[in-house]
This record gives structure tokens, C-alpha cells and sequence, in this order.
């Protein structure tokens, strides 16, 4: 379990430190403080030979086609590679960090002979030389609680720019460090949704298990109509929800925050012993629902041994989460707030006596 992470030069983020971080977090602040990226930071940290994670980054952002001399950059404080991405962490693991630096390391440019895709030469017949524009790696220098350094590469590859100065854009190369396997860490981003596939996949394996309930009981809480949920194969295979009517309907018609809360449930499933990122946990429930709805996320965490980070602009989020966790005696529930000053972002964190009193007051933490 993470109990503080320090944060530097990542996205938004010169520097960011948050303490006390408990099974459950939820990180609040007005817009573009970086709630999101603390996720993503998170999550790079909880995979740190997995490179491959900050492409899927762009995707999350709804960032494509960066040209090979900006991959990545937007990772980097102010856009500028040079600033090298630290992001340190403390956690149940023992009583020393764990760090991931992420760096570019110049390479010279090389000319290698260019042909179009289709077999032809880029001038009249004749073979041209073109630059390749491998011009950078990007390092992912992990060091573990042991204090071994374990490095992977990321970088474009057999990216050329011809004489004429045209792209052509073939891919990525990635190498990464032997690491023992971590736990699947899971990331929903705002309007995330796993496909059918594997929802159906995750769904399968918990009815092996005979944990399916766990999922259904929490579904029932936005919709009390629910009985079961089935899986069928036709005319495809997709969920089913049994909701009294004459005959079942897929999930899917169920609306927005019914498929949100089922692919999320099933996530603790997927991310168990690890963690789970969830951009704006409220999306597409009713307030009236949420406390709820958290007793149930409340209860698939501690099952599953998973610990949350979820962001929310929502007082009644924030409320929820208390009401419906106030009387565990864990007190599992943390609300850490970001705020933008001329320094920098700062974070508070409210937890037991503290939250309590926020909430009492109605003091402002979102």
C-alpha cells in the first residue's frame, strides 16, 4: 500500500508532496490542478518497467499523433525534457522508497536509404539518403526499496525524415527491466469503460469464484430492479441483467452510471492486491446513491486487497464518503485537497478528526 508519494516535474507538477494516504484517497481541487495527473503518476509508479503506460497516457488525454522529436515531452514539466520526471514513494513495502526517474539521453542522427511504403524511391527512381529521426531515448530509471537500479528504454524507431523534409512515422521501440510481476493497477479515466469482452472475461471468473455477488449487490444500489446478472452468447457474448422485465436486457441499456459502476467493480477484481486510479468516482451516479455506493467500493476494496484513488469535484461525493465510512472503525477514508499557489501546488489532507470536523463545518476540501 502507498503511503505518501512525492512528485517532480511531471505534467503540471514542479514539485507535489502528499502524506497519509489510507485504503481509500480521494484527491480534490479546482480544475486543471492536476488531480488527474496524480493518478497518472500513481500509475506510471506502480509499473516502473512498463514504459508503455505513458502512450496509453496520450490516448487517456485524447493526445495522437505527437511527431518522434516530442514523444513524450508532455510528461515533462513545461513540456521540457530536460526536466527529469521524479516520482518517490513510500509505502507498506518497508522503510525505504521506491523512485522512478523518467530522462531523455541523446542519440546522434544517422542516414539510412529510404524507400516509400509501396516499393518505389522517394525521387524519380533514384535512392535517396534520409535522416532517421531517432534523436533521443527516454529512460525509465527505476530504483527499488533494495536500492538496485533496473532501467527500461522507450523510443520512436525507424521514424526518417527524407530530403524533402516528409515524416514517416513506423512505431515505437520499448525495452524493459526484468522486474518480478506487479498486480494488474487499474485506471479509469473520466468516461472509461472496459469493453464487453472483457467485462464478460472478469465476470466469468468471479462466478468461478463464486464472488459475483459482490458486483451485483453493489449494482442493485443504483438500480433496485437488478435480480442477477448472466452472461449470454447471443447473438453476442455481453452481459445480461435480469430486471423483472419478461425477458433480459443487456447492461448496457441500463444507462451511463450502472455500465461505469459495473466495469469498476469488476476492476477490483482485475486489480487485486494492487491499485485502483478512478477519475471523477462520481460520474453518472445520483448523489442520493452515493453513500451507497461507497460502502459497496468500501467493501470490493477490502475483499480484494485493493487500495483507491479516486478524484471528484463533488461535495457530495466528499460527503458521501464520510457518511458511509465514518463508523468503520479503520478509518479507511482520506480527502487530500490541491491548491494552486505562487509557489506551486500544495496538498492538505484531512483524515480522522479532521475530516470529521471539515464535514461538521462544512469547511470547503473540494
Amino acid at each position: 500500500m502507498y503511503n505518501s508519494i512525492t512528485i517532480r516535474n511531471f505534467r503540471c507538477f514542479e514539485h507535489l508532496n502528499i502524506d497519509h494516504f489510507t485504503p481509500l484517497n480521494l484527491i480534490t481541487g479546482y480544475n486543471n490542478v492536476g488531480k488527474s495527473a496524480i493518478l497518472e503518476a500513481l500509475w506510471l509508479h506502480s509499473a516502473p518497467n512498463n514504459p508503455g503506460l505513458s502512450i496509453r497516457l496520450l490516448g487517456f488525454r485524447g493526445i495522437e499523433g505527437l511527431q518522434p522529436t516530442s514523444l513524450l515531452n508532455d510528461l515533462h514539466y513545461d513540456l521540457n525534457p530536460d526536466n527529469t520526471v521524479e516520482i518517490i514513494a513510500q509505502g507498506s513495502w518497508g522503510n525505504k522508497p521506491k523512485s522512478l526517474s523518467i530522462y531523455h539521453e541523446n542519440v546522434p542522427e544517422t542516414w539510412i536509404p529510404f524507400s516509400s511504403p509501396n516499393g518505389s524511391t522517394r525521387s524519380g527512381g533514384q535512392e535517396t539518403d534520409s535522416k532517421v529521426l531517432v534523436n533521443s531515448k527516454i529512460v525509465w530509471e527505476y530504483i527499488d526499496e533494495q536500492g538496485d537500479i533496473h532501467k527500461s528504454l522507450i523510443r520512436w524507431n525507424d521514424s526518417v525524415r527524407s530530403e524533402n523534409e516528409d515524416n514517416t512515422n513506423l512505431g515505437i521501440a520499448i525495452t524493459t527491466a526484468n522486474l518480478p510481476p506487479t498486480p494488474i493497477n487499474v485506471l479509469f479515466s473520466a468516461h472509461y469503460r472496459e469493453s464487453s469482452n472483457v467485462d464478460c472475461n472478469l465476470f466469468s471468473d468471479l462466478i468461478k469464484r463464486g464472488e459475483e455477488h459482490l458486483v451485483v449487490d453493489c449494482l442493485k444500489q443504483i438500480d433496485s430492479r437488478l435480480k442477477k446478472v448472466v452472461i449470454l452468447t447471443t447473438p453476442t457474448l455481453a452481459l445480461y441483467a435480469d430486471t423483472g422485465l419478461n425477458q433480459f436486457i443487456p447492461v448496457g441499456l441500463l444507462g451511463d452510471g450502472a455500465n461505469r459502476l459495473l466495469s469498476m467493480s469488476l476492476a477490483f477484481f482485475r486489480a487485486r492486491g494492487g491499485i485502483l486510479l478512478i477519475d471523477e468516482v462520481e460520474s453518472g451516479i445520483h448523489h442520493l446513491k452515493l453513500p451507497l455506493v461507497w460502502r459497496h467500493l468500501s467493501t470490493l476494496a477490502k475483499h480484494f486487497n485493493v487500495q483507491v484513488f479516486a478524484t471528484t469535484h463533488s461535495a457530495e461525493c466528499i460527503r458521501a464518503a464520510h457518511t458511509a465510512l465514518a463508523t468503520d472503525s479503520s478509518r479507511a477514508l482520506s480527502i487530500h485537497r490541491i491548491d494552486q499557489h505562487e509557489a506551486g501546488q500544495l496538498s492538505t489532507t484531512y483524515h480522522d478528526e479532521t475530516l470529521d470536523y471539515a464535514v461538521e463545518f462544512d469547511s470547503e476540501m473540494r
